[in-house]
């Protein structure tokens, strides 16, 4: 895979939050992302459990 590569998309209904269908998106993609990974996702995201589902697999965040 090179790097920047998407590896990963999903569609929502418009009044699904971010913060909410993370995970499901998450557990998705995870099995292809090796140890050290920057995971990018937007700002509506950024909760502490979803950060602590990031970091205990041991990858790197940015969301913006």
């Amino acid at each position: 895979m090179n790097q920047g590569e998407a590896i990963g998309i999903t569609v929502n209904k418009g009044n699904v939050l971010d913060l909410q269908h993370f995970p499901d998106t998450y557990n998705q993609v995870k099995s292809k992302l090796k140890k050290g990974s920057l995971i990018v996702f937007d700002k509506g995201a950024n909760t502490k459990d979803n950060i602590e589902l990031i970091e205990g697999d041991e990858l790197r965040y940015s969301y913006r």
